[in-house]
């Protein structure tokens, strides 16, 4: 097999007598930046990026996984996978694998790009005797809930805001002789604080935030930030919904 390597990754292998292990690295990541893939178990652990290109060469020499990647390190045998995922235009794996009196344990392995992500996905399947490559599409309706969520918060925002700006702090009416004068005048503390101590504070944090948005970026700017949010949000929300991410899973049918 080649070696081949891309700006965030490298991919190294070499001619051995038996099949070389498959290795993927990720220099620039704060968590796990190497994956290795033999014939019978996938690993993944984090080592320091001065140690990745030292170790892809023991690794290639033949010098087992656990050696190198040291005990912190995952191992998963093959034989104890149940299903490798992979959600296309992503770089990552998921692996569901038995363990000991869990019935299932899952573990992301992360891979530099989408298109390793293919190619690992390949070679699981590959090593997974008896499994059969499933496609599915995730649900509309959950996987649009995260940003029609941040849509309506953006929305309440806006409305509580609003709320609190004009009830809590007013604006003189314009006399006829002269330019309309905005002051802000607080609300007389008996109507501010009322109710149990967690309601009490939850409007006095309130007020103090509606008080230091009005000060900084004004009325109308607050609202724009917000209404201008949860449209980015509907947008989001629609995108999720017209184009739900789409799963290739290898799967071992039930020993």
């Amino acid at each position: 097999m080649s070696a081949s390597s891309t700006s965030s990754a490298s991919l190294y292998s070499s001619s051995f007598t038996s099949e070389p292990p498959l290795i993927w690295t990720r220099p620039g990541s704060s968590g796990d930046n190497i994956v290795v893939m033999s014939r019978d178990e996938i690993a993944v652990g984090k080592l320091p990026g001065k140690q990745l290109a030292a170790a892809c060469e023991e690794l290639e020499s033949g010098r087992p996984a656990y050696d190198v990647l040291g005990p912190k390190a995952t191992y998963v045998q093959f034989g104890a996978v149940r299903s490798v995922s992979a959600t296309l235009n992503r770089s990552d794996l998921v692996v569901e694998y038995d363990k000991g009196s869990r019935k299932f344990v899952s573990r992301k392995f992360p891979l530099p790009d989408s298109e390793t992500q293919i190619e690992a996905l390949d070679a699981a399947h590959s090593r997974m005797p008896g499994s059969q490559i499933q496609k599915s599409r995730a649900n509309r309706l959950f996987h649009m809930m995260l940003p029609f969520n941040v849509m309506m918060a953006m929305l309440m925002a806006a409305g509580g805001f609003h709320h609190m700006a004009t009830s809590m702090f007013t604006v003189p009416e314009a006399r006829d002789d002269a330019p309309e004068e905005v002051r802000f005048q607080r609300v007389p503390r008996s109507k501010l604080v009322r109710g149990p101590a967690l309601v009490k504070l939850a409007i006095v944090v309130a007020a103090g935030v509606t008080a230091l948005l009005l000060s900084t970026l004004g009325y109308q700017m607050t609202l724009n930030v917000f209404f201008t949010a949860a449209g980015a949000a509907f947008f989001w929300t629609v995108l999720r919904v017209v184009k739900p991410p789409v799963t290739l899973s290898a799967v071992v049918a039930e020993r």
